[in-house]
């Protein structure tokens, strides 16, 4: 069982930890970009991977006064399966960034602007939600009363000039 004090020094490593790997991937995919190479987000994660494993068997050089080591209960806790999954994801969202020809796309349903500018007009024209479903269904769409009232939410609404 951890600590209330090792989990909140696991917290705080976690957090330095995933920035400094930040850092360390989008130089590590830069420097591949550059040689031609185009990295897996596994292996950039397996190279983090053996110089986290160098650091902790001591073979780098010491660290300072003002950084000291970190408990082995904090580093239990810290190589969590939610870090090792947020750590990956930055490795992938970084492979995605520096590889030719690929983009990242938004999920989701795509927007029918055509139909949610159609259903604004009726509404401007003074149309309430099932007046503006009937004279849709006579134009061939058929909408149901909530999704023509989900079309009338501001929030999907470009504001107007």
């Amino acid at each position: 069982m951890v600590s209330s004090k090792g989990l909140a020094e696991a917290k705080n490593l976690s957090a330095r930890l995933r920035q400094t790997f930040k850092k360390w991937v989008e130089d590590f995919y830069a420097n591949a970009e550059e040689s031609g190479h185009y990295p897996w987000p596994h292996e950039a994660m397996s190279a983090f991977g053996r110089i986290l494993e160098r650091a902790a068997e001591g073979e780098w050089a010491p660290q300072p006064p003002d950084h000291p080591g970190v408990s082995a209960e904090a580093f239990e806790a810290l190589l969590s399966p939610r870090f090792i999954q947020q750590t990956y994801q930055i490795a992938c969202d970084a492979h995605v960034r520096h590889m030719p020809g690929r983009e990242i796309t938004k999920r989701g349903r795509k927007p029918n602007v055509e139909l949610a500018e159609r259903i604004w007009t009726l509404h401007d024209a003074g149309k309430t939600s099932p007046e503006i479903r009937k004279a849709l269904a006579t134009g061939g769409v058929n909408l149901t009363l909530e999704a023509v009232e989900a079309y009338l939410k501001t929030r999907r609404r470009k504001p107007q000039q």
